[in-house]
């Protein structure tokens, strides 16, 4: 921005994070023709972005929260439209492709533990569509698979896009409507003066009627200001990836997924390590152990580089979507599912912030109303 915020007039919304999550509902909310303000703190923040495989991901979610589930199919089947219009009004393509998707399983115990859970989950929520297929149906798949695979599950909403680019052309679409994006700035203290709140971000002062946190781990700070319970904790995840390579892995798994560019991510594990985002090679390890024993031919394959990231992880690893009410006009949103439900938040979540739509979806996800088992 050319002008110091403090000579703008006060904003419709200001959005407090520019990661996945906060870029999206932006972009929804100054796609309605609100004043909106993203205020980010840039790359010196944890971004939960760096420690992710780029899926579009339903299998496996909402065990014991049913509407968990039925957000994610609900997101699933909005991605293939919500791209296509992100791609027309930006002209970044994001590269979403529906493929499918895969869990991989080594030996029984794996196998067993992941039908039951694939069951319970389609017992309770059948649109989510998930399959369990034993080794014979994986091979008509992937027919180099190791010994040690037993089967995977599989859905076919599943699928993956290139986030960096899903995260660019949200930034772009946001300032295209006209938002204002104010980068590397921290927001330290907020306050609600009458019927506008109050953001100090650095030597920034910006006023807004309506505030959403959507800062990721820093929600946990910035909560309590507003009247809210930050719900949320840090999640380490670690990342390898590969030489590029020839295509040869068209649909993604949890643990191994083929980028655009050609090379290979390989990581699906979630530690508690506090703030520490160090990588660690006994984790790092075990991740190729696990890839090379899934398909062997990985072996001679070169490894160009590695990296770790703090995820956002709320208490019950649903949703978390909250509306004060001590402090009316402030909202906040974590998940750790900014990829996808990215669609969701682009359009149903930015209405209901904008208080056109009070959508039962949503409502579903505020703490008072939690139906966990």
């Amino acid at each position: 921005m050319s002008a110091s915020i403090s000579t703008q007039p006060a904003y419709d919304v200001a959005v407090i994070g520019g990661g996945l999550l906060g870029a999206a509902v932006a972009y929804g909310l100054a796609g309605l023709g609100l004043k909106t303000l993203m205020v980010d703190e840039g790359d010196i923040a944890h971004r939960a972005a760096r420690g992710n495989t780029s899926l579009v991901w339903v299998q496996g979610k909402g065990h014991g929260c049913p509407a968990y589930t039925a957000w994610t199919v609900r997101a699933a089947e909005a991605w293939p439209v919500f791209a296509a219009e992100l791609n027309e009004l930006t002209g970044v393509d994001a590269n979403y492709r529906r493929t499918g998707g895969l869990k991989f399983c080594l030996g029984d115990t794996e196998f067993e533990s992941r039908h039951r859970l694939i069951d319970s989950i389609e017992t309770e929520s059948p649109a989510a569509r998930s399959e369990m297929l034993d080794r014979q149906a994986l091979l008509d798949i992937y027919s180099e698979i190791g010994p040690q695979v037993t089967g995977a599950s599989y859905n076919p909403m599943d699928g993956q896009v290139n986030s960096l680019l899903l995260w660019r052309a949200l930034h772009q679409g946001f300032q295209q409507h006209n938002g204002q994006y104010l980068p590397r700035h921290s927001v330290g203290s907020i306050r609600q003066i009458g019927n506008a709140f109050e953001l100090v971000a650095g030597n920034e002062t910006v006023w807004a009627e309506k505030v959403l946190l959507a800062a990721g781990i820093a929600n946990a700070r910035l909560a309590a200001q507003v009247g809210l319970n930050g719900g949320v904790r840090p999640v380490r995840g670690q990342v390898l990836v590969s030489e590029k390579l020839q295509s040869r892995f068209a649909v993604p798994a949890t643990d191994l997924v083929q980028t655009d560019a050609g090379g290979l991510l390989i990581g699906n594990v979630e530690e508690d390590a506090g703030l520490d985002e160090s990588t660690n090679i006994r984790v790092l390890s075990g991740m190729a152990r696990r890839a090379v024993a899934t398909f062997p031919s990985l072996e001679s394959v070169q490894l160009v580089r590695s990296w770790a990231a703090l995820r956002v992880m709320t208490e019950d690893g649903n949703p978390l979507y909250q509306r004060s009410e001590s402090h009316p006009g402030a909202f906040a949103a974590s998940t750790h599912s900014g990829v996808t439900l990215a669609p969701l938040h682009a359009t149903v979540l930015a209405r209901w912030i904008a208080g056109l739509e009070m959508d039962p979806a949503v409502e579903a996800f505020r703490p008072e109303q939690r139906h966990v088992h």
